[in-house]
């Protein structure tokens, strides 16, 4: 399966500059984005597409009709608008280079209508086949959207979706299910997810209160047990809306009062789905950990550095973290933990100033040696990895234990991989970061040899060492990362 988000999520009007809010979905690890061709003109349309080929992001587009381009209208005139304007649609969707056109494509949303549903539906059902022909040839599909009662009296639960598919007979289209719709119409959303899976080309994945998954009341575990279980390799599409006041927000119904921060609601939500679905590689999933643990700790690594060195350090590791990120997602998913630690390792070399790069590099790199040709990390490589970075940074800088570097937490991390005799990779990563820690903890008290902060003396003790504590949240992270997966 793969995930992707509803740009709408980011935007206050329908007809905002998505520009920089894709570089950030591709950043938090989307393998799609879905676009709204609404109000949109053909250069905004091209400026996002051409982003989102550069960024290598798969571009979903969703439209709707309007009165004046109602497929299930009564006046032929109409009915031949509707196919002109979704005719234009597929071939905006092909310009894109996407899979398919997604909406409400059947009738005005919101829209109701006082003529009985066969006859709206017999009205509709060739529009749509005729599109779909005309879409099949560019290799584009259609996924008709379910929605609730009170947004459209079409259709509103899946299995009359399907009848109407078949009224319509072309391969190509296919329904679009949402988890918020069905909350409201299904009697099972996993039973109408299992029966009518043949049928549906795209899920849009929101909490029963339109927020991101993991926030409400659906069970995850099951929707997304269902879906693997009966072989779905399609996207889940998280349409969700924050922003209460704006033009989207007001369009969406969205009322509630807190303005949350779309970015970190789809973050939470992407992280929320591949925990439920089982990361796809847990190496690149570290990375992208550590760079958000860095980021959001770059503030009070500098106010600890600032005690006797240059005031930067959480600054540089964090960019260091960052590049590596970066550089990671370039990584296919079946990298394995050679790949993605030589990978952070050499990141952090070329993207760290002064001696950091050089040492906090040094972990990564000789993991990454020492895997050779082993796919994943053992307990035994781990600890083996401990002793060749200590060994590497003291001949690299002649720092010995006791002189408050990072090298004490490093101590402390050997200490516990000494004393430990299991081969429970997870429990010697728990035992790892506390015996960090404790290393980091024992700095405030030790006079500096080395650095500038050698010169302080006696003034150096009261104050961690700030690389010291860059170490402890590296192996907390790691920690993090594999107790979260295990």
């Amino acid at each position: 399966m793969k995930l992707a988000v509803h740009m709408s999520m980011f935007c206050k009007n329908w007809t905002d500059d998505i520009t920089d809010h894709l570089k950030k979905v591709k950043e938090l690890g989307f393998d799609g984005a879905e676009i709204s061709l609404y109000g949109s003109t053909d250069a905004s349309l091209e400026k996002a597409f051409s982003t989102a080929r550069e960024l290598g992001l798969e571009v979903i587009c969703g439209t709707g009709v309007s009165p004046d381009t109602d497929p299930s209208s009564s006046d032929e005139t109409v009915r031949e608008a509707a196919a002109a304007y979704l005719m234009k649609c597929v071939d905006r969707v092909a310009q894109a280079g996407g899979p398919f056109l997604n909406g409400v494509l059947y009738a005005p949303w919101q829209g109701f209508s006082s003529e009985d549903r066969k006859t709206r539906w017999e009205n509709a059902a060739p529009v749509i086949r005729k599109v779909a022909d005309y879409a099949a040839q560019k290799n584009v599909g259609l996924n008709l959207e379910v929605i609730n009662r009170f947004e459209t009296d079409f259709f509103n639960r899946v299995e009359e979706g399907v009848d109407f598919l078949k009224l319509v007979g072309a391969e190509n289209a296919k329904l679009l299910v949402d988890t918020f719709h069905m909350n409201i119409e299904e009697d099972d959303i996993c039973k109408a997810l299992e029966e009518n899976l043949p049928y549906i080309g795209c899920i849009h994945v929101c909490e029963n209160h339109r927020g991101v998954p993991g926030t409400g009341h659906l069970d995850w575990n099951q929707i997304i047990s269902v879906l693997k279980k009966n072989g779905y390799e399609g996207y889940l599409d998280m349409e969700t809306f924050v922003e209460r006041g704006s033009e989207v927000g007001k369009a969406m119904f969205i009322w509630e009062g807190r303005n949350r921060d779309p970015y970190q609601e789809a973050e939470n939500g992407i992280r929320y789905l591949r925990s439920v679905m089982g990361v796809r590689n847990i190496y690149k999933e570290m990375i992208f950990n550590l760079s958000k643990v860095f980021n959001e700790n770059a503030q009070y690594l500098c106010k600890l550095d600032c005690e006797a060195g240059d005031g930067d350090h959480g600054i540089t590791i964090s960019r260091g973290f960052t590049k590596a990120y970066e550089s990671s997602l370039e990584l296919s998913d079946t990298a394995d933990c050679n790949e993605v630690f030589k990978n952070i390792g050499y990141a952090m070399l070329a993207n760290m100033g002064g001696a950091s790069g050089p040492i906090f590099s040094m972990l990564f790199i000789q993991t990454a040696i020492l895997m050779k040709d082993q796919r994943e990390l053992t307990a035994d490589i781990f600890k083996k990895s401990i002793d060749a970075t200590i060994r590497e940074i003291h001949e690299l800088t002649g720092t010995n234990r006791g002189e408050k570097t990072m090298l004490d937490a490093m101590f402390g991390v050997k200490d516990v991989c000494d004393a430990y005799k299991g081969d429970d990779l997870v429990e010697l990563m728990e035992l790892a970061q506390e015996g960090a820690h404790q290393g980091s903890l024992a700095t405030k008290d030790m006079k500096a040899t080395k650095g500038r902060a050698k010169f302080l003396q006696e003034r150096s003790r009261g104050f961690l060492d700030a690389g010291s504590y860059s170490v402890y949240l590296i192996f907390k992270t790691i920690y993090e990362t594999w107790r979260t997966n295990k």
